[in-house]
């Protein structure tokens, strides 16, 4: 039998086994209802959206229902195989940091910066409001770093 590191006998403690399991039930019922949705309402999409010129709203709203179920579905395919190589596992998790969070954060921002503009009338003084919120919030850290 071969010998096993101490970071592989603590990643199979019954705890950490239990934790990667329950994760992975959140990701399939995140996959799942996404998935469900878009069947559900994939008749109202084909009429009012796909059928609709295109624009910017309409580009943010297929990035934002389309890319997270890419982006689940490869999250849970390379949590779940276990015979990927550690160098695989590194890109993905380079990819999932670099772009796929920033593009969903970013385009769940611009979502609601225009909901909330068409709120207040698409006013430019909320809406120069908004995007400067928006745009700081990537600038401030929500980990203090004073004592």
């Amino acid at each position: 039998m071969a010998s096993t590191t101490a970071a592989q006998e603590a990643f199979l403690s019954v705890g950490a086994l239990q934790a990667h399991q329950e994760q992975m039930y959140s990701h399939l019922a995140a996959l799942t209802f996404c998935v469900y949705d878009i069947i559900l309402s994939s008749g109202q999409e084909i009429e009012c959206i796909w059928r609709s010129k295109l624009s910017s709203v309409k580009v943010l709203y297929f990035i934002i229902r389309y890319f997270i179920v890419v982006h689940l579905i490869t999250l849970i395919v390379v949590t779940t195989l276990a015979n990927l190589s550690a160098e695989t596992c590194q890109r993905y998790w380079l990819w999932s940091l670099s772009t796929a969070a920033p593009i969903t954060i970013v385009t769940l921002n611009a979502i609601l910066l225009i909901r909330v503009s068409a709120l207040y009338g698409h006013s430019k003084r909320v809406f120069v409001i908004l995007l400067i919120l928006a745009l700081g919030g990537g600038v401030v850290s929500p980990i203090s770093t004073h004592p």
